[in-house]
């Protein structure tokens, strides 16, 4: 992006979306939960954030909109959203109405651009009156968004090409990127064992959907009998395990992303006591734990985890109370319930050196692990 004049398309097709208050409240939420300089957000990861947020309901013609938006900035480089005046950014409350400013180069003077679709050039030297949301090439160190899906909705435009399957060219998705999802840290707060049975043996598996029903099912166990690359032994939970385990390869992610567009997974942690990398659960001591872990995120709509880009991201349940009705399909007993993976931003608990955290039966603390994205 050289020029803001390249950028006004953006800016102008972002400020359609915001007349949305649901669509401004949902930025709100993001820059909240921002932890970079000056809480800015990544502009085409909040694009993704916006297509999956199961709490908003998005008109044709604004999904339309934000179709076109994720598909013409994902061939862009970082760009960035934030609200650069700290007076407005400190009363905003996420509903007042705003304009979004254009802008690349110190030089260049800022385009503004209303809901309405006014175009504006402002003063280069001036603070704006008016409530301003500026779109700027990026400069924070954004880490890069790992895992594409599909942009296209069929049930908006033509896809092309049969639909709006995941992966790269026209109709599709962000091109495909070779990364996998990787485990480096992990302590948890109980052995889960009986004395007599000696040492723990966890297990971490990738839960998603079983074909075309609401069941789960788990695509991937890690563990100490899972075979390689995906064994790793964690024994001695007074101490924090740290190392390097795959948890769902760049293959995998990407037969996933094919055959089931738009779902997430969820990173689920058991102590096995029977066959290895069989899940043997108490169904309903599960469904309870799902249950009281959507009751207590409701602004998530279920805290079903969304490791799409692996950061300030969760994954709306729409489905989550037939998923629950279903579990009994593919869990029986032995094993112990440790819980589920939830992003520490989304549980505002936070463990140095770790990014996620395991919740299980009534919404305690299992402890932190650290999940990433890597080649």
């Amino acid at each position: 992006m050289k020029t803001t004049g390249e950028l006004e398309p953006f800016a102008a097709s972002l400020a359609t979306l915001f007349r949305d208050v649901n669509v401004r409240t949902f930025l709100r939420e993001q820059l909240d939960r921002s932890t970079v300089k000056e809480s800015k957000v990544h502009f085409q990861r909040f694009l993704f954030q916006l297509r999956d947020a199961s709490s908003l309901t998005l008109s044709p013609p604004e999904r339309l909109v934000l179709d076109s938006l994720l598909l013409a900035s994902s061939r862009l480089k970082p760009l960035e959203l934030y609200l650069p005046f700290a007076d407005q950014q400190a009363r905003w409350d996420g509903k007042a109405s705003f304009q979004v400013v254009a802008i690349v180069g110190d030089d260049d003077a800022p385009v503004a651009f209303e809901t309405e679709g006014q175009r504006t050039v402002l003063s280069k030297t001036a603070n704006p009156q008016r409530m301003t949301v500026v779109l700027t090439p990026a400069e924070q160190p954004f880490e890069p968004i790992a895992v594409a899906f599909a942009v296209c909705d069929p049930n908006v435009t033509d896809c092309g090409g049969g639909g709006g399957g995941g992966g790269g060219g026209a109709g599709g998705g962000l091109p495909s990127v070779d990364t996998s999802l990787y485990m480096t840290r992990l302590k948890i707060d109980d052995d889960y064992e009986s004395i007599f049975k000696g040492e723990p043996e966890f297990e971490v598996h990738i839960l998603g959907p079983a074909g075309t029903s609401d069941s789960l099912r788990s695509h991937q166990c890690t563990g100490e009998h899972a075979g390689s690359p995906y064994d790793f032994d964690y024994n001695d939970v007074n101490l924090t395990w740290t190392g390097n385990v795959l948890l769902f390869s760049a293959t995998q992610l990407a037969a996933y992303r094919s055959t089931y567009p738009g779902k997430a997974f969820r990173v689920f942690v058991v102590e096995d006591d029977d066959d290895s990398c069989i899940l043997r659960l108490d169904a309903t001591k599960a469904a309870q734990m799902f249950q009281t872990i959507a009751t207590n995120y409701p602004a998530v709509d279920g805290a079903i985890d969304s490791t799409f880009n692996l950061v300030k991201t969760v994954k709306g349940a729409g489905a989550l109370y037939n998923i629950i009705s279903s579990l009994a399909s593919f869990i029986t007993t032995q094993d112990d319930l440790v819980g589920t993976a939830l992003e520490d931003a989304v549980v505002g608990q936070y463990f140095s050196g770790s990014n996620w955290i395991i919740r299980g039966p009534g919404n305690a603390t299992k402890g932190p692990l650290k999940l990433e994205m890597k080649p």
